[in-house]
């Protein structure tokens, strides 16, 4: 005996586009778990088994002629095929091959299996469990609570427990009931309403082919740094954002720069599951709605909130299906196929599954054979792993190179939003300093004296040579780009702490590397610094604080007490409490333009002896200063070299 259904909305697009394209395996979802420790092969072979018969979905068989899907009433064998590796010369490296080559392999529709499982051993106590599955039974959330229930059941059947609560499982078939009962409802025919008036005027593409007319599509991935990620994590706890707000606005802010665009429609995955019951059910169920933007003279706060509150808005009609709204929109006759070219999906992949005595680390595998011209996705492991961002590119519109350089962009930008909250979002940088320096080097009109602030020949220098010595001290040593990097660390703590250009910051430290990392720090920061000498009576450091208003001081132990009846914040910068805090913060050159910096501030102050008796202050901006460099350079030989 079997069922038949019609359709589930949410299946219509992936069933009929996977007949257009039956070669293609870019519905493939799923992955493989590294689980490592003392796992119990038959147990766990058997918790597969048993959560495999709990959902349903697992039964589902298509009908191609009639476009049905039908429940069958048992699954004759559930299959987790076991391999063993242990014997090869690098066997994570062949099952990792294997894993690939047999995820990118399609599904036939009409086959009586739309997923499989595979258990891969690689050593004694190391393991890939690979699981692959058709999108059209079920999306990655419904995958999520399947990889769940699997630990449970596995750690019950360890610890002997019943299983009896599997039969409560909700089916999907009645979510497909509910489904083809919306269609014929009157909150179908409102939420109709609502997405034909946002969209009564066609949308502008914002991506144009420039190549050879093909399927074929690729992938490439950038990381975020840990500082990043805490500052973004940071960013959304205090505005209340979500990483898919901050990626929706840094695609907003490229393209609105890059197309000159004033209106964007981006796709966004939902996997509407709007009650308790749902967000127990493994199921293909995923929906897209179309986010329009509306940019206007906007700060990035202002930009992050009109999104928020655009997608509260959408959310209330999120069940209409975006099939629907293509064909009531008549597209096809326009020759489009979407009312957007871009998708961005926020997937927290953070799973560690609790098995007793085994740890447990996720890789998701994509399909490189994507369905829209470009996908962003924003790939969250948590604390297992860093933040990812991974683009799915057609080649018809992206070269590699150029997908991987649009993946650093937007990392950049993104990273950029914690800094420049309150500015337009036409004056956020879409390069880097040193990009920006690059391009201004090679016009013809560049001028170093005019145009550039003294930390910025420094960056200059290590972009040019990053792994030549630039700094020795007794028996340390540090390269271009380590002493780069540890500057740019307490540069962004100064940022935080409010540095701006013009501010100012007192450094008292010993003769050190400590003392160049400082001076540059507050460079890059905006800021200029204030020498104060450690063998100074305290009496006259007491005085140059107070004359020049230094906002912090940077010092270390003991120094620190000369400045005990200072209201100004000392920093004890060779703490390790402290040291272990920069560690977080980005290592990336903060960006002049973001931070207002010119070539009129102040780099730094120096006192004098002063004729009265007391030190005297000279301020020096950073156009003098490079203009000395320049001068002094060709008289004393100095090269990059």
């Amino acid at each position: 005996m079997r069922l038949s259904f019609d359709l589930h909305t949410a299946q219509e697009d992936v069933y009929f586009d996977q007949i257009k394209h039956p070669e293609h395996g870019h519905y493939n979802i799923g992955g493989f778990f590294l689980l490592k420790g003392s796992l119990n092969i038959k147990q766990f072979e058997l918790a597969i088994k048993k959560t495999v018969e709990a959902f349903d979905v697992h039964q589902l068989t298509f009908d191609l002629m009639h476009h049905k899907q039908h429940f069958q009433s048992n699954i004759d064998s559930i299959h987790v095929a076991f391999l063993d590796f242990k014997g090869e010369s690098n066997p994570k490296e062949v099952a990792i091959k294997w894993m690939h080559e047999q995820y990118s392999t399609p599904f036939e529709l009409n086959s009586e299996s739309l997923f499989e499982h595979a258990l891969i051993q690689i050593s004694e106590d190391e393991f890939c469990w690979f699981s692959r599955y058709h999108h059209l039974i079920t999306d990655g959330y419904g995958l999520l609570i399947f990889y769940q229930t699997v630990a449970k059941v596995y750690s019950q059947l360890q610890s002997n427990i019943s299983l009896e609560w599997l039969k409560t499982i909700p089916h999907f078939k009645d979510e497909i009931t509910l489904s083809l009962e919306y269609v014929n409802s009157s909150q179908y025919l409102k939420d109709k309403a609502y997405w034909l008036s946002k969209f009564s005027e066609k949308p502008q593409s914002i991506l144009q082919k420039n190549y050879l007319d093909t399927t074929s599509g690729g992938k490439v991935v950038s990381n975020f740094s840990s500082g990043q990620y805490s500052l973004l994590s940071k960013l959304c706890e205090s505005y209340q954002f979500s990483f898919q707000h901050l990626l929706i606005a840094a695609l907003t802010i490229y393209f609105n720069q890059v197309n000159n665009q004033s209106e964007l429609v981006f796709g966004v995955p939902l996997h509407n599951r709007r009650n308790k019951l749902q967000r127990q059910l493994m199921g293909m169920m995923t929906g897209v709605i179309p986010c329009k933007i509306r940019i206007a003279d906007l700060t990035v706060e202002q930009l992050i909130n009109s999104i928020k509150r655009q997608q509260r808005y959408d959310y209330r009609h999120q069940r209409f299906p975006i099939s629907h709204l293509n064909r009531d929109l008549h597209l096809h006759q326009l020759g489009q196929e979407q009312l957007f070219d871009i998708t961005v999906n926020y997937r927290p992949f953070d799973v560690n599954l609790p098995l007793e005595g085994v740890k447990s680390e996720f890789t998701n595998i994509l399909s490189e054979d994507g369905t829209q011209p470009l996908e962003c996705i924003l790939c969250d492991y948590g604390t297992q792993q860093p933040m990812a961002l991974e683009l799915m590119f057609q080649l018809n519109y992206f070269t590699e190179t150029e997908a991987q350089q649009l993946a650093n962009r937007l990392i950049f930008i993104m990273s950029q939003l914690p800094l420049v909250i309150d500015s337009p979002v036409n004056q956020v940088p879409l390069i880097t300093s040193q990009e920006q320096k690059q391009l201004v080097t090679f016009s013809p009109y560049y001028s170093t004296s005019s145009n550039s602030c003294i930390h910025e020949l420094f960056e200059q220098q290590v972009a040019t040579t990053p792994d030549q010595v630039a700094l020795v001290f007794e028996d340390q040593s540090l390269t271009y780009a380590q002493l780069n990097s540890q500057a740019n660390q307490l540069a962004h703590y100064l940022i935080q702490q409010g540095v701006t250009p013009d501010g100012l910051v007192g450094i008292c430290l010993d003769r050190s590397p400590a003392v160049i990392i400082a001076m540059l720090a507050t460079l890059k920061a905006g800021g200029a610094y204030v020498p104060l000498d450690p063998t100074y009576p305290t009496s006259r450091l007491a005085y140059m604080v107070e004359d020049s208003q230094v906002e912090v001081i940077l010092s270390q132990s003991p120094h620190q007490a000369q400045f005990v009846d200072s209201a100004v914040p000392v920093v004890d910068v060779k703490d390790p409490a402290f040291q272990s805090r920069l560690d977080g913060l980005s290592n990336e050159n903060p960006c002049p333009m973001t931070l207002g910096l010119q070539p009129d501030h102040l780099a730094y102050i120096i006192y004098t002896s002063g004729s009265t008796g007391k030190p005297k202050g000279v301020m020096i901006e950073h156009r003098a200063l490079v203009s000395h460099i320049e001068t002094i350079k060709p008289a004393y030989g100095i090269t990059s070299h």
